[in-house]
């Protein structure tokens, strides 16, 4: 399920980018969370009251990596390796630093079950990578990042391409919906 930009969010981009100098959106903190109300068929609602997730935090950790995709797209992702768990994730939210020593709730995702096992006891524990793209006009200019994300994401679309029953018509149309979904601040 895709994320969703809170209104604190939007709000904090918006003055980021009309600070004289502009003040860059640092998100650099992911909380991840089992709710029994995160219902992954449906996104979050950016209520205007939400600044934080709607359970406790099961785990919260530097991000790993941030992206442009576009002008107005940015990849962030955060990797739990095996030595992390045990826990269940169904909502993650990435937060910006407010420059107060606060954090600031940016976006949010709802997402089915995610059973997170660490290495333990002989058992192998698993490994989980949650990505998340902000949509915002000049999204890459309010974060101040530069390096593409396909520097560290995999890019399956030429592999996809190739695959037999591959509907190009589906990919080109998805690429076009996205570009429409993109939020204005």
């Amino acid at each position: 399920m895709p994320s969703v930009l809170t209104d604190v969010g939007r709000q904090f981009i918006a003055d980021g980018l009309a600070a004289l100098p502009p003040r860059p959106l640092v998100i650099a903190t992911v909380k991840f969370a089992h709710t029994v109300f995160a219902d992954p068929a449906n996104p979050p609602l950016p209520d205007p009251a939400l600044a934080d997730l709607e359970s406790p935090a099961v785990h919260t950790m530097p991000l790993t990596a941030a992206g442009k995709i576009d002008p107005d797209n940015v990849a962030y992702s955060a990797y739990l390796d095996s030595s992390v768990g045990d826990f269940i994730i169904t909502q993650v939210g990435y937060y910006a630093d407010d420059g107060l020593g606060g954090l600031v709730l940016i976006m949010i995702s709802n997402i089915p079950p995610v059973y997170k096992r660490k290495t333990a006891a002989g058992q192998t524990g698993n490994n989980y990578k949650h990505t998340d793209v902000l949509q915002v006009a000049q999204a890459a200019q309010a974060a101040d990042i530069t390096v593409p994300a396909a520097t560290w994401q995999l890019d399956f679309h030429d592999a996809l391409m190739r695959r037999p029953g591959w509907d190009v018509v589906v990919g080109s149309q998805a690429e076009k919906d996205a570009g429409d979904a993109t939020h204005t601040v």
